[in-house]
């Protein structure tokens, strides 16, 4: 098998393509490709197919992803080949040989130490059929294909290297041109062309090409070429021997050769003598290496610039430009302390330093020092006048004179300003120019909002670095290798640093200083201790992240003070207003103030109005100052207050239909914190993370009962939305605290919710054990209402296997006990479930009866959310029994209900009903309109049960538009799924499906084997109208296969079913 990332992904099998789905899907096989053989967490996996802003349901859409790989892969059958859950995530096992990129990396590693390298170079360039990962979109899919595109350019360098030693110079020259023109900024391409020309005798034009070369170096990134390229010059000009063809290709050879270290040249030639120059100031403090990302951020920057100067003089051509009622451009770049406000801005100052040909004026504000107040607004003036060529003497006194001189010196002149490190609007706004043809570019720790306001300034609020900038600033620092030898390890030093610029740099410098240290090393060091104190360089406390934030930490109003210590006891990522205000035992308007004071200092920042977090590094550093400034009794007090707000709300919130069926007694929140139920719905998905964080951190530390009581509460919105990662982290958490507090009938409820996620998972072993735990613990914790519940749940656990014998069997029991405990509430959903067993029994009467009596008893309570699975079940009994009208009627009411009660876990059975009832009906473009759409809502809602009905009926309704094709394709995928997962029913049906379509193309002995296979299931799981449809397929194969005998016994039993039951098939059916 092989597996191609270095152009389209694409995957093939003995040379037949084997289908990796639409883009997103095709996504997540790359990210297992280039982490081959390594364990990939599903949050990475999230992170690189969706970047920031994945959909609601994401993990269920991965999970859904993660299944079709699984599957397409097993079908090819190639052994060594697989796609597995491990504890770190999922796993892909593969020869690496096979796919292309770790072929590309294996033989530009062996050509370092290789004679033959130049045949191995090419081999790995033959690889590339075009950009990596073509055809996929989103950050991580960019910057991988950058990152390749680098490692594909540094190969193809290399091989040109290595081609020049043994001077085939004159081969090369067309590639080498190409290169050059493609990569017009990279010296080393530059150089190889030069050395080239050089040798085949056309010395003008390499000179020519080094003139090219420094202009453009010169106006696009303000610098001059480097030492390599430079040396290379020089050699050309003084004619150097070792430049000529290598008379051998042995070592002194390639000692010589250009671009290797022994090439490297003299320093700078001499530059013209400062006097013969006009005073431009460039007052611009150094470039620091390894910038990376901001992309946006530039391109605002650049929104911003002015007109550019054209003509003789720079100063007339500005004035000229000037509108004489514009304004100055003022962008204020804004964020927490290490973001990278003065990177950005010193770096952009360079970028565009030629559209400021007057010149660019800095100065640091120390609006946040250590070791010196804030600059006084006539100090800094006084500091410009004199980057102006104002000597120091004849700066004037008074302040006014000094702002009146310096706006006076900027009058005509295009310059750039940057005030660095602002500690208010007062300090920056007598620094303003008044001449329109200037920028300015301010950066605070504040928020700045009056210089918005009233002097029209442009705000740019930075944030953390994107992972793939993050991974690249360490890759600049540390090295390509070696982050690309421990990609995992980096990822998670990227994590642990918040990819905050500052502690990025301060970790890298630490694996710069200890070049044999593991990347791996340092990541462990950060996760398991004291990350603040490990993201500090000996000698350079000024670099340090916990001084930085200290400073920010320092400057606050003692109100903001006690909050943000406070934020570091709250759990989850984010805090509301209402929540700040429970944390601090203060009313909301008061709270409200303090986060938008910790707003304004960039302690915290609002991704939406009201919500507010802190970067994680900050978070540390407030749990820090809380421990260390706050009382141990204080902050349980504070965490106890804001666990209680959550649990109220949470009891207030899942009373809008998402209140467990089995609910333990204890004190409830009474109504009214919501508006209603798109009101409740709303603060959950809002608070979810922050939900399942507080009954994680409640586990740790108590109160242990408020943590599986909110666990338990949340556990029917978690099942009816879908969110099957947050359940499980919550009732596992929950299941630890209960323990932990020697609860028995908390154990039985986490037990109890486990059980039914993953019973919705289709990890049917897992959800078994779970069950007969949970029954057996509410048993000794004597709650009759959880081990009724438990009969229930454990026979609609049979009915998922297959199992109906065993299902009715438990269903009954369950349905007696609750009968004898006078509890309608729970009876009716235990009448709701039973129906859907008595289908596949054959006792459709009764199936209707049971459907009918539970849609009663929610209509008495007034409880619509559980008449949606009655209704699918109810309408199938009727489809079956051929009436079609209210089949139709019970699946609208259920689909229209569906979208009402946003109950995602039903929607996909609607809408497969519906398919079917369009489908017996002769109705095909409306059949495949509601397959689709089931089949689509199973895959992101991540149900193995729904996904397999719902690929069956596609397949069904392809076969009877006579589209054989795309009918064997959704069978098989459909038996596939449900033979993967043990859903025997399911796994029946396909068989059934598969028969018939052999059947139609004459292909009889295929069509017996499949029929055979689904009367087998059928029998042993007692699946009565299954049984039938295997009966029939039978019958109508050994007429075509002359055995008119055994077609007469088929058909005999498939029509003693037919009248035991009332099934009346239709045509689709």
């Amino acid at each position: 098998m092989e597996f191609r990332l270095l152009g389209p992904v694409e995957a093939s099998a003995e040379g037949r393509p084997v289908g990796l789905g639409h883009p997103k899907q095709r996504t997540v096989a790359a990210v297992l490709l280039c982490e081959l053989g390594r364990a990939v967490p599903a949050e990475r996996l999230i992170d690189r197919v969706w970047g920031e802003d994945p959909p609601g349901s994401v993990r269920n859409i991965l999970y859904g992803y993660i299944g079709r790989l699984r599957t397409a892969l097993a079908d090819c059958g190639v052994p060594g080949v697989r796609l597995t859950r491990r504890s770190g995530g999922y796993l892909l096992e593969a020869d690496p040989e096979r796919v292309d990129l770790h072929r590309f990396h294996r033989l530009t590693a062996a050509a370092r130490d290789r004679d033959d390298r130049v045949a191995l170079l090419r081999q790995a360039l033959d690889l590339w059929r075009g950009d990596a990962l073509s055809g996929l979109t989103g950050a991580w899919a960019e910057a991988t294909r950058a990152r390749l595109a680098d490692e594909r350019l540094a190969a193809r360098l290399e091989l040109y290297d290595a081609s020049l030693r043994l001077g085939h110079h004159r081969e090369l020259l067309p590639e080498l041109r190409a290169q050059a023109a493609a990569h017009p900024l990279d010296e080393r391409a530059v150089r190889q062309l030069m050395t080239a020309l050089y040798r085949g005798e056309r010395q003008a034009e390499a000179l020519e090409l080094y003139e090219a070369t420094r202009h453009r170096l010169a106006d696009d990134l303000g610098v001059d070429p480097g030492p390599e390229l430079r040396g290379v010059h020089q050699r050309i000009l003084s004619e150097d021997p070792s430049l000529a063809v290598p008379e051998e290709c042995g070592a002194a050879a390639v000692a010589e050769a250009p671009g290797s270290e022994a090439a490297v040249a003299p320093g700078d030639p001499e530059t013209p003598a400062d006097s013969a120059l006009p005073r431009v100031p460039a007052g611009l403090p150094h470039v620091v290496g390894g910038f990376r990302g901001r992309a946006e951020e530039i391109a605002r920057l650049d929104a911003l610039l002015p007109p550019e100067a054209t003509g003789a003089s720079h100063g007339a051509a500005a004035e000229a430009a000037e509108d004489p009622a514009g304004a100055v451009a003022i962008a204020a770049v804004c964020g927490t302390a290490g973001v990278g406000k003065t990177a950005l801005a010193v770096h952009w100052g360079h970028r565009v330093r030629h559209r400021f040909p007057d010149g660019q004026l800095y100065v640091d504000l120390r609006g946040f020092d250590h070791d010196s107040e804030p600059l006084r607004p006539a100090e800094a003036i006084g500091q410009l006048l004199h980057g102006l060529g104002v000597a120091r003497e004849r700066i004037p006194a008074d302040r006014d004179e000094q702002v009146h001189l310096y706006r006076s010196l900027l009058a005509g002149r295009r310059m750039l300003v940057v005030l660095d490190n602002a500690a208010s609007v007062e300090q920056v706004r007598p620094l303003l120019p008044g001449a329109p043809a200037c920028q300015v570019l301010v950066t605070s720790r504040q928020r700045l909002s009056g210089l918005v306001a009233r002097d029209g300034a442009q705000p740019l609020v930075l944030g953390s670095l994107t992972p793939e900038a993050a991974r690249a600033v360490l890759a600049a620092a540390v090295g390509e290798d070696r982050v690309a030898a421990e990609p995992e390890a980096t990822d998670r030093l990227v994590r642990l640093c918040g990819a905050l610029p500052l502690a990025l740099r301060v970790a890298a410098a630490q694996l710069v200083c200890d070049p044999g240290r593991p990347v791996a090393d340092l990541a462990a060091e950060l996760g398991d201790g004291d990350r603040l104190a490990a993201l500090e360089l000996d000698g350079d406390p000024a670099s340090a992240v916990r001084r930085a934030f200290t400073l920010s930490y320092r400057a606050l109003a003692p109100g903001p003070l006690r909050l943000f210590r406070l934020l570091g006891v709250a759990p989850g990522p984010e805090i509301t207003v209402p929540a700040a205000a429970a944390l601090l035992n203060t009313g909301e308007r008061t709270a409200a103030g303090l986060l938008r004071a910790l707003d304004a200092a960039h302690l915290v920042e609002s991704p939406r109005p009201g919500r507010y977090r802190p970067h994680d590094l900050l978070r540390e550093y407030a749990a820090e100052r809380a421990l260390a400034e706050c009382g141990a009794a204080e902050r349980a007090a504070a965490l106890e207050r804001l666990l209680a707000w959550y649990l109220r709300q949470a009891d207030a919130a899942t009373a809008y239909g998402y209140t467990p069926q089995v609910r333990l007694e204890r004190d409830r929140a009474g109504g009214g914190a919501f508006s209603g139920r798109d009101e409740a719905l709303a603060w959950l998905e809002d608070e979810r993370a922050n939900l399942v964080a507080a009954v994680v951190r409640a586990a740790e530390a108590g109160p242990y009962r408020t943590a599986w009581q909110l666990a338990d509460e949340l556990r029917t919105y978690f099942y009816q939305r879908r969110h099957l990662s947050a359940w499980e982290d919550a009732a596992q958490a929950g299941l630890r605290a209960a323990r932990q507090g020697g609860d028995p009938l908390g154990e039985a409820a986490m037990l109890h919710s486990l059980g039914t996620l993953y019973r919705h998972t289709g990890e049917v072993e897992a959800s078994l054990g779970y069950h007969r735990s949970a029954l057996e613990g509410y048993r000794r914790a004597g709650f009759a209402e959880g081990e009724a519940a438990m009969l229930c749940n454990l026979g609609a656990l049979y009915d998922d296997m297959g199992d109906m014998r065993r299902a009715a069997e438990w269903q009954d029991r369950g349905i007696r006990m609750f009968r004898t405990l006078d509890r309608p509430g729970l009876l009716g959903p235990a009448l709701s479930n039973s129906s859907a067993v008595d289908v596949q029994l054959g006792e459709l009467r009764r199936a209707v009866d049971r459907a009918t009596e539970a849609i009663g008893i929610y209509g008495r309570q007034e409880t619509s959310s559980g008449t949606v699975t009655a209704m699918i079940n109810r309408g199938q009994a009727h489809r079956l029994l051929g009436d079609p009208d209210r089949a139709l009627a019970d699946g609208r009411a259920a689909a229209r209900l569906c979208r009402e009660l946003s109950q995602r876990h039903n929607e996909a059975s609607a809408h497969d009903l519906l398919a079917q009832v369009h489908g017996d009906a002769g109705r095909p473009d409306a059949a495949f309109a509601h397959a689709e759409r089931a089949l689509e809502i199973a895959v992101e809602t991540s149900t193995p049960k729904d996904e397999a009905d719902a690929l069956t009926t596609l397949g069904e309704l392809h076969r009877a538009d006579g589209r054989s094709d795309r009918a064997e394709a959704r069978l098989t995928e459909a038996l596939d799924a449900a033979a993967s997962r043990g859903l025997r029913r399911q796994e029946a049906e396909a068989h059934v499906g598969l028969a018939r379509l052999r059947d139609g193309s004459r292909a009889y002995e295929a069509a017996a084997g499949h029929a055979e296979r689904a009367l087998a299931i059928a029998r042993g799981q007692g699946l009565r109208l299954v049984e039938c449809r295997a009966h029939h397929a039978l019958a109508t194969v050994c007429r075509a296969l002359g055995a008119p005998e055994r077609a007469g016994r088929h058909a005999s039993r498939a029509r003693r079913i037919l009248a035991e039951t009332g099934y009346r098939p239709a045509r689709f059916g």
